[in-house]
C-alpha cells in the first residue's frame, strides 16, 4: 500500500479489512480524552493559568493580552492531550 492510500480510502468511505478503529475503541478514546481533559484543565488552571495571569498582571499586561495568552496555553495543552490519545489508540 502506498503512503496516503489508507487516508484516501477512508475519505471515500471505504475501509480496508482490519483497518481503522472499532466503535468501542473510538468511544473509549473520546471518553478518556474528555475525562483527562477535565482533570488536566483543572490542574492547568490552578498550577499554570493562575500563576501566569498573576505574573502578566503584575508586569502591566492588560486583559486582552492576558486572555489571549491563557487561551493559547489551554489550546496547546488540548492539542498535545488529543495527539497523545490518538497516537495511543491508533497503536493498538
Amino acid at each position: 500500500m502506498r503512503p496516503g492510500q489508507l487516508a484516501e480510502m477512508t475519505l471515500r468511505g471505504k475501509r480496508r479489512k482490519g483497518g481503522g478503529q472499532s466503535k468501542k475503541h473510538s468511544a473509549m478514546e473520546i471518553g478518556l480524552n474528555y475525562l483527562s481533559g477535565f482533570v488536566i484543565a483543572w490542574a492547568a488552571w490552578h498550577w499554570g493559568a493562575v500563576p501566569i495571569m498573576a505574573w502578566l498582571t503584575a508586569h502591566g499586561y492588560g486583559e486582552p493580552e492576558t486572555g489571549f495568552i491563557i487561551t493559547l496555553f489551554f489550546t496547546v495543552i488540548s492539542v498535545i492531550r488529543s495527539y497523545f490519545w490518538r497516537r495511543l489508540f491508533n497503536a493498538f
